[in-house]
This record gives C-alpha cells, sequence and structure tokens, in this order.
C-alpha cells in the first residue's frame, strides 16, 4: 500500500494547457513519494519453473517515463498533451521502483527457484525483460483515470529464445482531481499489473 508523509496535503490540481506546466514551479524542493502495491502471495508449486532461476533486468522505457516524474496526459483535445506534475517525484527512477517490485511479486509467487536482479551474482536460467510504455494519469472528456501498460518477456540465457511474451493493461477510474486519487489509482492499476504477471509468466 502508499504511505505519505503526513505533512503532505493534496489541494486540487490545475487541468493542462498547451505548452505549461501541470502545476506552477515554486522552487521548492520536489515532494516525493513512496509508491507500495500490496503484494499477493499466491503459490502454485507444481509449476514448471519452480527449478529455474530468474533475474529480472532493468525495465526500458520512453525517455518521459524513464524518471522520477509524475507523467499526466490530456487527451481531449484533438492532439495529446503530455507533461509532468510539477513539485511532485516518486522516491525513485520509475523503471528503478518496477524492477523492485517486480522481485518481490516472483519471489512471492514461488513459481521460480530463484529470483534476483540481473547484475547479481548467482546463475540465473531465463531473465524477465519488460519495457513500460504507460504509467500515467489520462484525461479524456469528463474522465480521468490511471493507465498502466508493461511488456515483458523470459528469456532462455543459454539459447537467447524467448520462452514467453506478454502485453499487461490495467485501468483504474478517478473519483477526484487531486493526487491522492491519482496515486490511488495508479496503485490499484499497479496493483493488478504485477498480479497478471506473476499468474501467467511461463
Amino acid at each position: 500500500m502508499i504511505s505519505f508523509p503526513k505533512l503532505l496535503v493534496f489541494s486540487p490540481l490545475i487541468f493542462l494547457s498547451a505548452c505549461v506546466s501541470l502545476l506552477p514551479d515554486t522552487g521548492e524542493p520536489p515532494k516525493r513519494l513512496w509508491l507500495e502495491p500490496a503484494m499477493i502471495s499466491s503459490p502454485l508449486r507444481d509449476h514448471n519453473n519452480t527449478l529455474q532461476t530468474v533475474a529480472i533486468s532493468r525495465p526500458t522505457a520512453p525517455s518521459m517515463l524513464n524518471s522520477e516524474r509524475l507523467r499526466i496526459r490530456d487527451l481531449r483535445g484533438n492532439i495529446a498533451l503530455t507533461d509532468y506534475i510539477a513539485g511532485i517525484e516518486w522516491q525513485e527512477h520509475l523503471p528503478l521502483m518496477i524492477r523492485r517490485h517486480l522481485v518481490q511479486a516472483l519471489m512471492l509467487s514461488e513459481k521460480f527457484k530463484a529470483v534476483g536482479f540481473e547484475e547479481d551474482s548467482f546463475n540465473y536460467a531465463v531473465i524477465l525483460e519488460t519495457d513500460i510504455r504507460k504509467f500515467d494519469v489520462a484525461l479524456l472528456k469528463e474522465k480521468m483515470y490511471a493507465e498502466i501498460e508493461l511488456s515483458a518477456k523470459l528469456l532462455d540465457v543459454k539459447r537467447r529464445d524467448v520462452i514467453w511474451q506478454k502485453t499487461f493493461t490495467a485501468k483504474s477510474p478517478l473519483k477526484k482531481h487531486s493526487l491522492d486519487s491519482f496515486i490511488a489509482g495508479l496503485t490499484k492499476a499497479y496493483e493488478t499489473i504485477l498480479y497478471q504477471i506473476t499468474q501467467d509468466v511461463n
């Protein structure tokens, strides 16, 4: 689940307008937020991969997602506008955060004998590569929603063959135009993605 510093007060957010930031730059240090999804343990001990070891590589991402910033996309006009929420950052780069959570989720799934980072010193048989395509808050007509899209593939280390590949997408509607609602929606969509990956990976 998400934990926020008690001193954070979330004010209503101003919608994007062309070529401007969502919120004004106050010159103050950014507020850093943790995104901690709930991890669900659902062991599948009879799965074929229980004797394999898997390494998780750093996810790839387009430049606007390969950062600590929270992105918002305004799809209400003829031209889609993309910007960041000023003064707000994740505690760590998004790819690093997702990789850390993938390690935790796959460890809990018990589908693999061992799970670790690619640079760890262990003899892994397969490697999980992921690409972050969306990790945003989106505005469409009168609706707002959190949307996450993550593609994943499992490669055999020796043969470099792709042995499993799939793209996962999750959306969560937002009830309020506020930062706490944005984070809650992203957390819900994120939990769905992580659960789907751990259940589907072969």
